[in-house]
């Protein structure tokens, strides 16, 4: 009866053990994945970033045509930065929103030049980028 008991105890014990090294192993998993994330996204979102303000500071559109915005990397790993905290998140979201607006009115015009109205829109654009790589850095530090 003791033998059963001990045994019992054992294979309790055992299974809590293995669920803590489970989960401590998953939560690893997760932060690495998240710290890569951040890492490949705040890299693009600084080249479109760079483009958008090379394309303010010349008054043409021309840097979008030879250097076009970049949105793979975003939608290869936005389900995992999904999981940052929420503030983070939306900073990091906001950066795409306005960058890709920009593109959909511009990435493929025919505009050379920007309209008196496209400085504040990429002004808008540019500084959110630099937000969202700021908090992209920081978790992907480590």
């Amino acid at each position: 009866m003791t033998a059963a008991i001990f045994g019992l105890v054992g294979v309790v014990v055992g299974g809590v053990l293995n669920a803590v090294v489970a989960a401590v192993l998953e939560d690893r998993r997760a932060a690495r994945a998240r710290r890569t994330s951040a890492r490949l996204v705040a890299e693009e979102i600084q080249s479109n970033g760079r483009t958008l303000w090379a394309c303010n500071e010349s008054g043409l559109w021309l840097a979008m045509r030879s250097h076009p915005l970049r949105f793979g990397t975003w939608e290869t790993h936005a389900e995992v930065l999904a999981g940052l905290p929420y503030d983070d998140w939306v900073k990091v979201a906001e950066a795409i929103r306005l960058t890709a607006q920009v593109d959909r009115v511009h990435g493929q015009g025919e505009h050379t030049k920007l309209s008196p109205m496209d400085p504040a829109h990429v002004e808008d654009a540019v500084r959110a980028c630099e937000l969202a790589v700021g908090v992209l850095e920081e978790h992907g530090q480590g």
